[in-house]
């Protein structure tokens, strides 16, 4: 389902309402069901997207990743996953358990497992899971994964750099706001090149593994250039308790290492262009608005 302009600012406009960056995960899971999550992840990438972007741009935090991943692999929205160590895109292995030391390293899922505490090395626990169904159907786990991933990173970079621009206008310093001094303007424009880079390939998502892996890349390098140059703005406020940068930061460098990071997708992208000697037309950025 391909959503229009106008339907994806109502859609961000509700999840905003809805969203709150300060409530548990599961209470936003919950709040996203109601708003009819379920329907928008099996309608496509246009609309997950849109959720993910808010999750980002909001700072909020929810378990919806698995459902993008559960879905792709065939099973039920809500299902319990596993994702791939943090990094690395390779399938997990299925895993049953009874009684069991499990190494909770080795799940990096975002939906708590009862009986699996995340901030242990290992835990006693007497469980079974289901990490992922049919195994042909991966591929199109990383492929959905890492544009839901890339809206995410993009939401956080828009995030980033409001904060910025924000301080960049209040704070004076020697008589004027630091957002007149040239250094500042210029790294302020270089966050925004780089979102702008990134906002029409994720517009231009559609089911390929290229499309996705190409935003995905955009969006990462956008989330790091909004961390190096948004936190040199914003100076030491920006990792005070007090000021939300510094969450926002450190999730986006989280994030980053979720199927994939940045530069190994890089690296992927390098190794297929040099296995087949060719660099594919994916699709023409420039006929898609901004949104």
């Amino acid at each position: 389902m391909n959503l229009t302009p106008d339907d994806r600012s109502t859609l961000a406009q509700s999840l905003r309402g809805t969203l709150d960056p300060t409530a548990d995960p599961l209470d936003n899971d919950a709040a996203l069901v109601e708003l009819g999550w379920h329907d928008m992840v099996e309608s496509g990438p246009d609309a997950v997207g849109v959720v993910f972007e808010v999750l980002g741009m909001t700072g909020s935090s929810s378990t919806v990743l698995d459902d993008v991943v559960a879905v792709a692999a065939g099973l039920e929205p809500g299902s319990t996953v596993g994702l791939p160590r943090w990094g690395s895109a390779e399938r997990p292995t299925t895993i049953a358990l009874g009684s069991a030391r499990l190494d909770t390293q080795r799940l990096a899922g975002l939906r708590p497992v009862a009986g699996i505490d995340p901030e242990l090395g290992f835990v006693e626990c007497d469980a079974s899971l289901l990490l992922f169904g049919d195994e042909d159907r991966w591929p199109a786990v990383v492929t959905a994964a890492r544009a839901a991933i890339g809206a995410w990173l993009f939401g956080m970079a828009r995030a980033m750099l409001e904060m910025a621009r924000t301080h960049a206008v209040d704070r004076t310093q020697f008589g004027r706001p630091i957002g007149s001094f040239q250094a500042v303007r210029h790294k302020l424009a270089d966050v925004h090149v780089a979102i702008e880079a990134a906002d029409p390939a994720l517009a231009a998502v559609g089911n390929g593994t290229l499309d996705s892996d190409l935003a995905r890349v955009l969006a990462g390098q956008a989330a790091a250039v909004a961390s190096m140059h948004c936190q040199q703005i914003l100076a030491g406020v920006g990792f005070t308790e007090e000021h939300g940068f510094h969450r926002y930061m450190k999730r986006a460098m989280f994030v980053d290492g979720l199927f994939g990071t940045t530069s190994s997708i890089c690296a992927e992208l390098g190794r297929g262009l040099l296995r087949d000697n060719s660099v594919p037309r994916t699709v023409q950025l420039q006929a898609h608005a901004p949104r």
